[in-house]
């Protein structure tokens, strides 16, 4: 069974996490939440475990949660729907497969990843430690995937964020046929309307 990894803190997402837990079951994963003291239980998890936050470390926390998860998993972010099956996104033959974008200095956009190897999430964690403070709030996860690549000591796959996480074609009518839709940044109000639209092309 696919098991699907996110990770939540306070409650601004709570709806956002609701609709993309309801889209893994759509494709019956298991799904962990990965969660501060805040954050509720999102409906349909089949397993939480909770961890105090440093808010000013955000990103080291959400690796350092990732990495009590024994792999394989898939780590998504709250703001995407898994509009079709994406089981197939494992390789065991790598370490780790990644979501790539083209032409941009952090290549891999951390929405979507899948682990394999133990040693691959506690890699990323010893990097963002090594990182200036805003890049352990923020981002720092997605410098040392780049980084881990880089330097080759790990067999690491890429997948195009076109089909697997894509963030170009999120408003209603535009759908590419891609796996995952990722609402980041000011994408977000259209998640609403897209997982409507999806529900209704499931019928």
């Amino acid at each position: 069974m696919t098991v699907a990894v996110f990770v939540l803190y306070g409650d601004t997402m709570t709806a956002d996490a609701t609709m993309m837990v309801e889209t893994c079951k759509w494709h019956g994963y298991e799904v962990i939440q990965l969660a501060d003291d805040v954050a509720p239980r999102i409906a349909g998890v089949d397993h939480l475990f909770r961890a105090p936050i440093d808010m000013k470390k955000q990103e080291l926390w959400r690796y350092e949660r990732l990495q009590e998860v024994t792999p394989p998993f898939v780590s998504l972010d709250t703001d995407l729907l898994v509009v079709k099956d994406i089981s197939d996104g494992f390789d065991p033959d790598y370490d780790a497969v990644l979501t790539e974008r083209p032409a941009s200095g952090t290549p891999f956009n951390s929405g979507v990843f899948f682990v394999h190897s133990p040693k691959f999430i506690p890699e990323c964690v010893r990097r963002i430690k090594e990182m200036r403070p805003g890049d352990q709030n923020w981002g720092g996860g997605q410098s040392a995937m780049r980084d881990i690549r880089h330097d080759g000591q790990m067999k690491i796959k890429s997948l195009p964020c076109s089909e697997w996480n894509d963030s170009k074609h999120v408003k209603v009518g535009t759908y590419s046929g891609a796996r995952v839709l990722h609402f980041k940044g000011g994408r977000k109000p259209h998640m609403r309307s897209m997982y409507e639209e999806r529900k209704r092309e499931r019928k």
